[in-house]
C-alpha cells in the first residue's frame, strides 16, 4: 500500500529531478498535489518553467501560493511515509514548530492534520476515508484561525480553503487504496 502512496498517478509539473531546492523541499506528494487542482486551479498564475522544471522564487511571496502550500503540506507528509527518514525529520521538525507556535493555532492544527493521515497511512485497518475528512477537517480549521488572526474575513476564508483542501484530497484520493 504504501508504495501506491507516491505513484505519479498526476502529471508531475516539477520533474523526477527538480533543480529547484524550494521545490525539492517541499517533497514528491506536494509536488502532485500541485500538479493536480491546487496549482492548476488555486495558483493558476505561478511562473513556471516546464524546461528548467522548477518554479520562479519570486512567487513564494504570493499568498494564493503560500495558501497553496498550507494546505498541501500536511498531504505531503502521507506520500513521505515511503521515505521514513524524510517522514521523522519533517515530523520532528513540525513538533518543534508547535512548541512555540501552540498546539490549539494554524500550525498546531495543520501539524495535527499531518498526523491523521500518517496514522491512516500506516494503519490498514482503518477507515481511510474517515480519517482523511478528519485531517481535512483540521486543516480547514487551521485555515480558518490563521485568517482569523490577520483580520480577514473567515466564512470566505472557509469556503475557499474547503475548495482547495478538496481539490488536493480528490488529487491523491486514487493513490490511497
Amino acid at each position: 500500500m504504501q508504495a501506491a502512496l507516491t505513484e505519479p498517478t498526476l502529471p508531475n509539473l516539477f520533474g523526477k529531478r527538480a533543480r529547484s531546492s524550494f521545490v525539492r523541499g517541499l517533497g514528491r506528494a506536494t509536488a502532485l498535489c500541485f500538479a493536480g487542482d491546487v496549482l492548476l486551479k488555486t495558483c493558476n498564475q505561478v511562473a513556471f518553467d516546464p524546461e528548467a522544471k522548477k518554479v520562479d522564487s519570486s512567487i513564494a511571496k504570493d499568498p494564493r501560493w503560500r495558501a497553496a502550500v498550507s494546505i498541501a503540506l500536511p498531504l505531503a507528509l502521507w506520500g513521505d511515509l515511503r521515505h521514513r527518514k524524510v517522514f521523522e525529520d519533517r515530523a520532528a521538525r513540525m513538533n518543534r514548530i508547535v512548541r512555540n507556535h501552540g498546539a490549539a493555532g494554524p500550525v498546531g492544527l495543520a501539524a495535527a492534520a499531518a498526523q491523521r493521515l500518517a496514522a491512516a497511512a500506516t494503519d490498514l485497518n482503518c477507515d481511510q476515508d474517515a480519517v482523511l475528512s478528519e485531517a481535512i477537517d483540521l486543516a480547514i480549521q487551521s485555515e480558518v484561525l490563521h485568517a482569523a488572526h490577520h483580520g480577514r474575513d473567515v466564512s470566505r476564508a472557509r469556503a475557499a480553503v474547503e475548495l482547495r483542501v478538496l481539490n488536493a484530497a480528490n488529487a491523491l484520493r486514487p493513490t490511497m487504496h
